[in-house]
């Protein structure tokens, strides 16, 4: 499965490259925290799932979802922020993301979702739980 992972950290987007490290058969096709340079990557790389963070350099990342699920309906997404309000979560579903994780509280909840969904787990959106 091939992973792109949006987030303006650097020290998060390392915390997140050792937790997907330890899952076998996921390839980490891109890496960005800048909205013009990550959608740039996704249209190149067609991930099968993008880790989106919300709140990103140069844009945001409900744009960046926006246009990622237009250009390619059937890659995962699973939101990760530090903003876990109702509006962002509600917005994000409609969107089309699959998950929303607080990174505060379901950091390590977001990752055995993506663990279970590269061994074929189906995938659907529904409020809370880590759910979008």
């Amino acid at each position: 499965m091939k992973v792109f992972i949006l987030e303006d950290s650097i020290i998060l987007r390392g915390k997140i490259l050792v937790h997907l490290s330890d899952m076998p058969h996921i390839q980490v096709c891109g890496m960005s925290g800048v909205a013009s340079e990550a959608m740039e990557l996704i249209e190149r790389e067609k991930p099968d799932l993008a880790i989106i963070d919300i709140r990103i350099f140069g844009g945001s990342g409900i744009d960046i979802l926006k246009r990622a699920k237009q250009l390619n309906p059937s890659m995962i997404a699973v939101v990760l922020t530090n903003y876990p309000y109702e509006e962002y979560r509600e917005r994000c579903r409609e969107l089309g993301a699959e998950y929303f994780f607080d990174k505060t509280t379901e950091f390590e909840r977001a990752f055995e979702v993506i663990g279970a969904l590269k061994n074929g787990v189906p995938h659907h959106f529904s409020a809370g739980n880590g759910h979008a």
